[in-house]
């Protein structure tokens, strides 16, 4: 599936629902930071795909890495550690 072809409304859609890994992954790259913000809000999210959104230029994103109860602690204390 070339998740470029697919609208961005589908793309929020597919972030925000129990999604395979590999989706998620590639959502979390999305050019569109309202589909990387429900990547970053999903509970399902790979790790180092959070690691990844922990960095990224928009703070709501990061907020929502912060928020999410997936987060393990070494990235929540690499997001404090900014503030």
């Amino acid at each position: 599936m070339n998740l470029k072809d697919i609208s961005k409304s589908d793309r929020i859609e597919l972030a925000q629902n129990t999604t395979p890994d590999s989706i998620l992954r590639e959502l979390a790259r999305d050019i569109s930071w309202e589909v990387r913000l429900e990547v970053a809000d999903n509970p399902n999210t790979p790790e180092e795909s959070l690691l990844m959104l922990s960095k990224d230029v928009n703070p709501e994103i990061r907020r929502n890495v912060a928020l999410n109860c997936s987060t393990p602690k070494h990235i929540l204390v690499a997001l404090a550690n900014e503030l």
